[in-house]
């Protein structure tokens, strides 16, 4: 029996809905585990989108704690309207503090990747 590859995907703002849409188009991973503050609408449309391609993959809305079975996550945290300056330091003002709101979760977790 081969191993399930599953995938997290942190934030699904305009990078990470475009990275899960590209995972399942692609059938990287068998399972993707969408994480996001607010209730992820992309999960139906994926489901819809993946039961037309000629390989299965589960999309469900997960939390952090759910993140400990991944074999990857991808972090897409970000506030884009930051990149309207052109300085990528301004966008990551933003995202390393975030990033170290939930790490501790991830780690919490289980997630060894």
């Amino acid at each position: 029996m081969t191993k399930k590859r599953i995938v997290g995907v942190i934030g699904l703002g305009h990078v990470g809905a475009h990275v899960a849409y590209a995972l399942v188009v692609q059938g990287i991973a068998d399972e993707l585990i969408l994480v996001d503050q607010k209730e992820p609408s992309e999960v139906q449309d994926l489901r819809d989108a993946a039961a037309y391609l000629p390989h299965r993959v589960t999309v469900r809305a997960g939390d952090f704690a759910d993140l400990g079975e991944c074999d990857v996550i991808v972090n897409s945290v970000g506030k884009i309207e930051l990149l309207e300056t052109h300085d990528r330091l301004t966008e990551m003002d933003f995202t390393i503090p975030a990033v170290r709101s939930y790490a501790h979760k991830i780690k919490e977790s289980g997630f060894d990747g």
